[in-house]
């Protein structure tokens, strides 16, 4: 009967730590997102405030959203080549899609894209 009652509390400490670190978990993630600007209440407040923002060296900085027309796109091929694609001041839709060569799942993207008449 000890022995029993000793594996029992031995069990109930170990769930006991397992749920200590889940809650310890959990309390990061929620203030992870605090920082980022999102919370669990509605907040009139939360809607204009802005994460700040994290640029990597030799990246432009977004410009603040005018509500107008998108910015072109310049950058490089695959094979190195230089790119612009003009998004602003055209008279048709441009849809830009961030593809990766290496990813299975954008091969579908890729073959699809590829037709001459899209």
């Amino acid at each position: 009967m000890t022995v029993l009652v000793t594996i029992l509390a031995v069990a109930v400490g170990l769930l006991a730590i397992l749920v200590a670190g889940l809650l310890r978990t959990h309390a990061e993630i929620l203030r992870s997102l605090h920082d980022l600007g999102v919370g669990l209440e509605p907040d009139t407040s939360a809607a204009t405030r802005r994460p700040p923002l994290r640029t990597q060296p030799g990246v432009t900085p977004p410009r603040e959203a005018s509500g107008g027309a998108g910015f072109d796109v310049t950058g490089t091929s695959l094979a190195g080549e230089a790119v612009h694609i003009a998004v602003a001041g055209t008279d048709h839709l441009t849809l830009v899609a961030f593809l990766s060569s290496t990813c299975l799942t954008c091969q579908r993207f890729w073959t699809a894209f590829a037709e001459p008449g899209l």
